[in-house]
């Protein structure tokens, strides 16, 4: 049985929520014993991934907040995610020398454990895409891992809501139509705790998952508290994340091109076709989920909802004027899967 520190932060501001977590891996040193960190936001704000843009994901006011949210630049990874009082978060801390093989298995050795969490309450989770967890055809939760220090670090939340339309409203969306297509993505994409069963109490969860982690890993879980070393590199983060080098620095293009991921195969995107007109379109399973186009009859475009993003399928189906301008047009800005994704803007043309 390998010996584990639990170590609590209670409701923290979101900078103190994230260097809680970033300073303990900080501040581990080789052999040490696995830390799990457990807190909870007092407040909602946004997280950015180390090396999104804050001006291309979110729409920014001129205090740097999104929808009146804070925004914290975390170092592990992930995309753009929403934090607030509903989730309570949890960071698995490791010493490097005590993984062998790839940083990444780290998300099999410790998931299970939060699978197992979900189980105690009747909630069957898996995690399917290395760091992602689902409850049947929706994500339940989302993880990111860094290697900081001497530390790999995972992090994750158990969300017991989600107010998709609040997230929405943070995220830079070109249009009225493409920010309704996200809060509704959102909410048919994500899959909050109370949307599927009465979330635990407090005490419950934190119960629950302390003996999910010493059954499923074979952890002996004590509690403890933080060293005056742990507390030194606790405050060190909380500056460094402070750091408008940091929090604004990194820039470059959105993790999807002229849009967001949603979840596992679901994406959102929009652009602007010269001479023809906006294309808003959601994917979902290399299909077409909803579509949007501008000055077309939306009855034209919902008919085209189940097609794969084929401008002959598409052209035959919206029928009318210009019916292969805007089927090429919609193929071109469709994302289907995270190989289109990555690659650039396509030509309409």
């Amino acid at each position: 049985m390998r010996k584990a520190r639990w170590l609590e932060g209670g409701r923290l501001a979101p900078f103190d929520l994230h260097a809680f977590y970033h300073g303990l891996a900080h501040a581990m040193g080789p052999g040490d014993a696995p830390i799990v960190a457990w807190a909870r936001p007092d407040r909602p704000h946004i997280s950015l991934g180390p090396h999104q843009d804050a001006a291309e994901e979110l729409s920014l006011d001129m205090t740097g907040r999104a929808a009146g949210l804070e925004v914290v630049r975390r170092e592990t990874g992930g995309g753009t995610v929403y934090v607030d009082p509903d989730q309570w978060v949890y960071a698995f801390i490791v010493p490097r020398d005590w993984m062998r093989g790839r940083p990444t298995d780290l998300y099999g050795r410790v998931l299970p454990a939060v699978e197992a969490t979900f189980a105690r309450f009747g909630l069957n989770v898996e995690n399917r895409t290395r760091n992602d967890l689902w409850c049947g055809d929706r994500k339940i939760g989302g993880t990111g891992m860094a290697t900081l220090g001497n530390a790999l670090v995972l992090v994750g939340s158990f969300m017991l809501r989600f107010p998709a339309a609040r997230f929405a409203a943070a995220v830079n969306c070109p249009s009225p139509s493409y920010r309704r297509f996200l809060a509704a993505g959102l909410g048919e994409g994500m899959g909050a705790w109370a949307d599927l069963a009465t979330p635990p109490a407090a005490n419950v969860l934190k119960n629950a998952f302390r003996h999910a982690v010493a059954g499923t890993l074979g952890w002996v879980v004590a509690p403890d508290a933080c060293t005056a070393g742990e507390a030194r590199a606790i405050s060190e983060a909380d500056e460094e994340l402070r750091d408008p080098d940091w929090r604004w620095e990194p820039l470059g293009r959105r993790a999807v091109r002229e849009g967001i991921k949603l979840k596992g195969d679901a994406f959102l995107t929009e652009r602007r076709v010269p001479g023809l007109g906006r294309v808003t379109v959601q994917t979902e399973d290399g299909r077409i989920r909803r579509l949007d186009l501008e000055g077309v009859d939306p009855a034209r475009s919902a008919a085209c909802a189940g097609l794969p993003p084929n401008p002959a399928l598409l052209a035959a189906r919206l029928g009318g004027e210009r019916a292969m301008e805007w089927a090429e047009a919609v193929a071109a800005t469709a994302v289907r899967d995270e190989h289109e994704a990555a690659r650039p803007a396509r030509d309409s043309a």
